[in-house]
């Protein structure tokens, strides 16, 4: 692919050179530049830096990797046998080019694998890892690397033409439009990769699993918003909007307590408490959906199983 675009990218800037009255007098063609150079540039850095990234990580350990491959390869993921599997901080996946295993993860879940008799945790191990091969396998074997800057050189190449033609007051509006685009697609993916584990988890009892620690991480997020709103404080912003959320939240309890008698008064306050919690969640993480969401994506998910097994 990175090939393609360094071809768009050398017509494009053949066409500004020797038909200017062509290329620059056409919001399509600025369009068609804007978009091809972002996306190009974009994408062929991203890959650079990606192989640079796999080349200082760590294999996963022979026994990960055994596990990982089989799983990747019954579910018809591309390059199952060959993929790069690396270790890091957290699950992902690095430019297109390796998944990255939570090194904590891969060695916890080395000793699973080599012990005869698992215990009741590392069955839970197991699980989770699963849950997140499965997942970071859907981005990789989606090109979600690709798209993503295909549709980042799409959403701001008007950006690019209102910088050409030096109109700063759409730069703004425009920058603000293509963020929000593209972090909208960025939770979608998110969404069809949890979608996608669920899906294939090996088991109805190992999604049961997955959705209850999904309901626990979304349940001491709550408690800690309300409790040490400081507690998993992630950037500057969260760091100023969270005890603001966290003293609104006290006050609506407050007011349901008050309002106990009044039915239709306490689902209001029941709607108003969810839109925070929602905002904390945004806030704390933008890409990924909230915690509710993950649960009620994982509850959709074994219902349908349920019912295929039928």
């Amino acid at each position: 692919m990175i090939k393609n675009y360094v071809r768009y990218i050398v017509l494009m800037m053949l066409l500004t050179t020797y038909k200017p009255s062509f290329a620059m007098h056409t919001k399509l063609v600025q369009y068609l530049v804007g978009s091809t150079l972002i996306s190009g540039v974009g994408y062929g850095v991203g890959k650079v830096a990606a192989k640079c990234d796999e080349y200082k990580r760590e294999d996963a350990p022979e026994n990960v990797q055994k596990w990982a491959r089989k799983i990747l390869a019954e579910k018809d993921i591309k390059n199952a046998d060959s993929v790069p599997l690396k270790l890091g901080d957290g699950w992902r996946v690095a430019g297109g080019s390796f998944i990255q295993i939570d090194k904590e993860e891969a060695y916890s879940l080395e000793k699973c694998l080599v012990k005869k008799w698992p215990t009741q945790n590392d069955s839970k191990e197991k699980v989770l890892a699963e849950e997140s091969l499965l997942h970071e396998g859907k981005h990789y074997n989606n090109g979600d690397f690709s798209k993503g800057y295909i549709l980042l050189g799409l959403t701001y190449a008007p950006v690019f033409q209102a910088l050409v033609n030096s109109n700063k007051r759409l730069t703004i509006p425009m920058v603000a439009f293509s963020a929000g685009s593209l972090l909208t697609y960025t939770r979608y993916q998110e969404v069809e990769a949890d979608r996608f584990a669920f899906m294939n988890l090996s088991s109805i009892e190992k999604l049961e699993i997955s959705k209850a620690n999904r309901l626990r991480q979304a349940e001491i997020f709550e408690n800690n918003l309300l409790t040490n709103p400081l507690r998993s404080k992630n950037n500057r912003l969260e760091n100023i909007v969270r005890p603001m959320l966290s003293k609104k939240l006290h006050s609506l309890n407050q007011k349901a307590l008050e309002s106990s008698h009044d039915q239709n008064q306490k689902k209001r306050i029941d709607t108003q408490k969810k839109r925070l919690i929602k905002l904390a969640d945004f806030i704390f993480d933008p890409k990924h959906p909230d915690f509710r969401r993950q649960v009620a994506i994982a509850q959709e998910c074994l219902d349908k199983r349920k019912a295929e097994r039928k």
